[in-house]
């Protein structure tokens, strides 16, 4: 079990706190979070502390995380063990997980991911109740039920 850990100097912590991209074999109960599955040689994650890292099967990508896919190399994320869906990430994609949590009362999954660039397909497992599974691009934002769906990102012609 590999994971990346962030403390003070002299500091004693009781529980690290994790900060970036790391493999998981078993996480903390009510931990939600992303698992990388196949990645291409060209695919990276970047982190809390801001350095790009090549992905490996098996990371774990955590609320906040970002993964970037060069051309021609994709990946599959399993968000929440497959709980909340999975994504295709597509070859030449940049993208965020910015939430991923449940509401400890209700059990309510919210679910937020943003597209910068690029191509995902998303099948998202079916909503209940108040949970939220939405999509944001520079010009739109999408929410859905329970699908399976595409989010195309294209450059912006250049003036």
């Amino acid at each position: 079990k590999r994971v990346f850990y962030k403390t003070k100097p002299g500091a004693v912590a009781q529980k690290p706190q994790v900060l970036g991209p790391a493999v998981l074999e078993t996480a903390d109960k009510g931990l939600h979070y992303a698992t990388l599955k196949n990645p291409g040689k060209d695919v990276f994650v970047k982190g809390r502390d801001g350095a790009w890292i090549p992905a490996r099967d098996g990371m774990v990508v955590l609320p906040g995380d970002e993964l970037k896919t060069a051309e021609g190399n994709g990946a599959e994320l399993i968000l929440d063990q497959g709980k909340i869906g999975r994504l295709e990430v597509s070859g030449g994609t940049v993208m965020r997980i910015s939430q991923l949590k449940e509401d400890p009362l209700t059990k309510d999954k919210q679910t937020l991911l943003e597209v910068g660039l690029g191509k995902v397909l998303v099948k998202a497992e079916p909503l209940r109740g108040n949970a939220r599974f939405e999509v944001r691009t520079p010009t739109a934002l999408t929410g859905v039920r329970g699908t399976a769906f595409e989010v195309e990102v294209k450059e912006r012609p250049k003036a």
